[in-house]
């Protein structure tokens, strides 16, 4: 077959740039564009997780996926991580009621899940092959869950030491309120509502605090190992953290009620005093 001949079929192909010159046929050059074309439906990166904050599972990372776009993918989700727990440093850090026994703890939990992520971080960048960099985006998830374990702890230990403060300051009342009953010269009808009033403040508040007490003392053992029986414990506390805060709001009534009954009378107890002072500039 003669080179015209080749020419001519190579032609009616669309492959007329397979042959040169003088009738050979040459190997077509690589596009020029194809090293530099990012990651898309279809080309490099094409099958990687959709959602970088998920963290129920560890992330899959398909076979093929050229490693620099597996690394990106990672190095993404890991400063979302790396984002969220500098939001909940500064929401430990305050201002807030944390207590003195919580604060600390939950500051450890954020810094030692910090410097997880960081090394998690340094080992996908130095990363020279894509088994190394699923091992990394596995242990960023199943060793530390930040988004579906830490961050609801650490808001749920924050709300509860929220409604643990002003109920511990309403509790300090009690012997206050008992001697402002027992010291004022009010009718009987009225000594009697006061206490009646002052039984279910008193058991009010200790209901409040021996629940959120308990519900405090759990949320702080669960670890990104207690996943996933600890979301239910989670969800759990959420409708008894509102229970507890309507407590809390039934206290403040009760407390404004007993102050009322003796509005008109001689504060001459010092507790009593205090009581009246508190409730007027509205500290409780």
């Amino acid at each position: 077959m003669t080179a015209r001949v080749v020419r001519a079929r190579l032609a009616a192909l669309g492959l007329a740039a397979l042959v040169a010159a003088g009738g050979a046929v040459v190997a077509p050059a690589a596009p020029a564009a194809a090293a530099s074309r990012r990651p898309g439906p279809g080309g490099p990166g094409a099958g990687l997780p959709t959602d970088p904050v998920a963290d129920a599972v560890a992330p899959v990372i398909p076979a093929g996926t050229p490693l620099a776009a597996a690394q990106h993918w990672v190095e993404q989700a890991l400063s979302l991580r790396q984002a969220r727990l500098t939001s909940l440093t500064a929401a430990v850090a305050g201002p807030n009621d944390a207590s003195p026994a919580d604060r600390p703890k939950l500051a450890a939990l954020i810094s030692a899940a910090t410097t997880g992520i960081d090394n998690v971080l340094t080992t996908v960048q130095g990363a020279t092959t894509l088994d190394e960099v699923r091992t990394a985006a596995a242990s960023m998830v199943v060793s530390y869950r930040v988004f579906s374990m830490l961050s609801p702890q650490v808001r749920l230990v924050l709300r509860c030491d929220a409604l643990l403060a002003p109920a511990e300051k309403l509790q300090a009342l009690e012997p206050g309120i008992q001697a402002l009953i027992t010291t004022e010269h009010a009718s009987k009808q009225v000594t009697r509502r006061a206490q009646n009033l002052y039984r279910v403040f008193a058991a009010e508040l200790q209901s409040l605090v021996s629940t959120v007490d308990s519900l405090d003392t759990q949320l702080l053992s669960e670890t990104a190992s207690s996943y996933p029986a600890a979301l239910g414990a989670f969800a759990a506390a959420r409708p008894q953290l509102a229970g507890a805060s309507a407590e809390l709001g039934l206290a403040r009534v009760e407390l404004r009620q007993m102050a009322a009954l003796f509005a008109g009378a001689r504060l001459s107890a010092a507790p009593g005093k205090r009581l009246r002072s508190m409730v007027s500039t509205g500290a409780v």
